[in-house]
């Protein structure tokens, strides 16, 4: 004899966590609460209830066994709620194999995903006060080129003038957004977020993965404007977040190195910084190891 699931409706609230869970993958409770605006005891209670019937789920991985002793509660979107968010806004998340995916997720990639989230609703929280639109990338995408709308990885550059075989040729961002400065003033932004887990450099740029790489490659995309046939920007800037401030001067140093000089093109701060004073407070430190705000009268040209 199989028991009644309790009786559940979905409203605003529950799909405004059911979308925010399609957009991040994974967030916390913590996170959820801040989105939802409401009570801690009652957002458990929906998330409870929400996972009975199928909307969300944690994600039974590593991250579950260990999340007593290093991680939060942590929430996936799962099928029904994905089917959900199809029927509602009749746009479809990625459902393909989404249990399976769910499963597989390791406790590092949790961690950079929490990551980015939080770095994300922070510009969110503090566009919103200002009246400043962020455009996350989903709504970027539609205004893409047509090639790279239809491209396998719409958000990868491409060095596609390089023909060199030992340097990197492409790089995949952690994610990309722009900020609606004024009427007719869009700012670009690359977010690259560092746990610390990726090595600043390696022997050789290419291959596995490193800071290094990503910078040579959106160095010389900046200058072969491989960003504007890409994506359609006409400028842009990359954000690494970290979480360690000693990983910035590292950061600074591996840069300068690859540039030979100072640009605006990059900036650097820390998760906490950015929890404790925002995104436009005088936070990110440029290639001349000064702290500047992201408002445009106080940051100088990029290139």
């Amino acid at each position: 004899m199989s028991l009644a699931l309790p009786a559940f409706e979905v409203g605003d609230r529950e799909l405004k966590i059911l979308r925010a869970l399609a957009r991040y993958r994974f967030l916390s409770q913590s996170q959820l609460a801040r989105i939802d605006g409401g009570s801690a005891q009652h957002l458990s209670r929906r998330l409870h209830l929400m996972a009975l019937h199928g909307l969300v789920v944690e994600p039974a991985t590593e991250t579950a066994r260990l999340r007593l002793v290093t991680m939060p509660r942590v929430f996936a979107l799962a099928k029904a709620g994905a089917d959900l968010l199809v029927a509602q806004d009749g746009v479809s998340p990625d459902r393909r194999a989404l249990k399976k995916k769910n499963a597989k997720a390791t406790t590092d990639l949790v961690a950079h995903t929490l990551d980015i989230a939080e770095t994300m609703l922070a510009f969110e929280l503090h566009a919103a006060h200002r009246g400043m639109p962020l455009i996350d990338y989903q709504d970027l995408f539609r205004h893409f080129p047509e090639a790279t709308r239809t491209a396998p990885n719409p958000m990868a550059i491409t060095l596609s003038k390089v023909s060199r075989n030992d340097v990197p040729r492409s790089a995949v961002p952690d994610r990309i957004f722009s900020l609606q400065d004024s009427a007719t003033t869009r700012v670009n932004f690359v977010l690259e977020q560092d746990t610390g887990h990726m090595p600043v450099r390696r022997k050789k740029l290419t291959g596995t993965s490193s800071i290094a790489k990503k910078v040579f490659v959106y160095w010389n995309a900046w200058h072969t404007e491989e960003h504007v046939r890409r994506w359609g920007f006409q400028r842009f800037r990359v954000l690494f977040v970290t979480r360690a401030e000693a990983r910035i001067t590292t950061m600074i140093d591996r840069t300068l190195e690859i540039t030979g000089k100072p640009s605006g093109l990059f900036l650097f701060t820390t998760l906490a910084q950015l929890a404790n004073e925002g995104p436009f407070a005088p936070i990110w430190v440029n290639l001349r190891r000064a702290q500047v705000s992201l408002l445009a009268s106080d940051l100088e040209a990029a290139g």
